[in-house]
């Protein structure tokens, strides 16, 4: 009799797990196959020879954003590659194009109705979504270390010129090749001015390991530059709370640019999210979970540091107090700067 109650435990547990990774396969396929990822994962395949940088970029905005007019805000950036073409004489030079590209961005005349594009200081960290989207800093003319790069290069795109993204850690720069074939590195928050490789290790430190990897500082392909526009989706699934959703953003990026730090990071922090949910907002401590639910906790917890440590083996560290502080400083800095500036012009 005992051994037959044992045998009909064993089957029921076994029942019960093959239900649970029914369920997690169900789940697993239900989130690779949504709406959002499966148009991420098809803006991040468009062959390299047909990708549009500012088509790439509002395409991925509108998952962040459904509400956005994507061919209103194409035909806004096309009218801004027709203004730019309208400073220049009909055989200008590459040098000449970017020139007048910076001048209609950054500095104030009829071009652009004496309204620059400047950098959102109410917003210093740099964080918020919304000034991440291309639309949105169209609209207000203020944005961040994303839309001000990915603008930039999208126009460049427009005006014949070769412009891709770089990053740093928690930046995005933009890097423009003249008509010699060097490639420079253009700071959009700044001015649309160059800057040297120097002052972006000063600025964000970076470590060796990850400039010999390839992590940061190196110039994207095309591809690569519209995968870096793909974090921002990654970046609203954590905001969100949405882990399932993270993993599935993270995994489309990782496919296609295996060293990218940011997503695996992401996906570290969406395993941390399945921790806090599932274990922490129920239990005080590790302690109190239940014996049968442990082993589930421990596999989280393997997954999450297993990213974490993948990320740290290409360089990546995490920022310290006084790195953030720095940096924080340095767009205050920014502001007050700006603000002296407007002061001096209205006078």
């Amino acid at each position: 009799m005992r051994a037959t109650q044992v045998a009909v435990l064993r089957m029921v547990l076994a029942a019960l797990w093959l239900l649970a990774v029914a369920q997690a396969s169900a789940q697993v396929a239900y989130v690779t196959r949504h709406p959002a990822i499966r148009a991420l994962r098809s803006e991040l395949d468009t062959p390299e020879d047909q990708i549009d940088f500012a088509k790439a970029k509002v395409a991925i905005d509108r998952i962040v954003d459904p509400s956005i007019d994507a061919q209103a805000t194409l035909t806004q950036i096309d009218a801004m590659a027709a203004q730019v073409r309208a400073m220049l004489p009909p055989t200008a030079t590459g040098e000449q194009r970017a020139g007048a590209l910076r001048a209609f961005l950054y500095d104030a005349g009829p071009w652009n109705r004496g309204l620059v594009f400047g950098y959102n200081f109410a917003h210093p960290d740099g964080t918020h979504i919304s000034d991440k989207l291309l639309a949105n800093y169209i609209r207000t003319r203020k944005g961040n270390c994303v839309s001000m790069p990915f603008l930039y290069i999208a126009l460049a795109q427009k005006l014949d010129l070769t412009a891709r993204a770089a990053l740093a850690p928690s930046h995005v720069f933009a890097k423009l090749l003249d008509d010699k074939g060097t490639w420079h590195n253009i700071e959009a928050t700044s001015g649309g001015y160059t800057r040297r490789d120097i002052l972006y290790r000063q600025d964000h430190p970076m470590t060796d390991t990850a400039l010999a990897n390839g992590v940061y500082m190196r110039t994207l392909t095309k591809r690569e530059t519209v995968v870096a526009m793909a974090h921002v989706v990654a970046e609203m699934y954590a905001e969100m709370g949405n882990a399932e959703m993270l993993v599935a953003a993270s995994e489309v990026i990782l496919e296609r640019s295996p060293k990218d730090v940011d997503a695996l990071l992401h996906k570290g922090y969406a395993h941390v999210l399945m921790i806090r949910q599932r274990f922490a907002s129920k239990y005080p401590t590790p302690r109190d979970i239940p014996v049968e639910e442990r082993d589930e906790y421990r596999r989280l917890r393997a997954i999450a540091d297993l990213w974490y440590d993948r990320a740290e083996a290409l360089g990546w560290r995490m920022p310290t107090k006084e790195d953030d502080a720095r940096y924080l400083a340095n767009v205050r800095g920014a502001a007050a700067a700006a603000k002296k500036q407007n002061m001096e012009k209205s006078r």
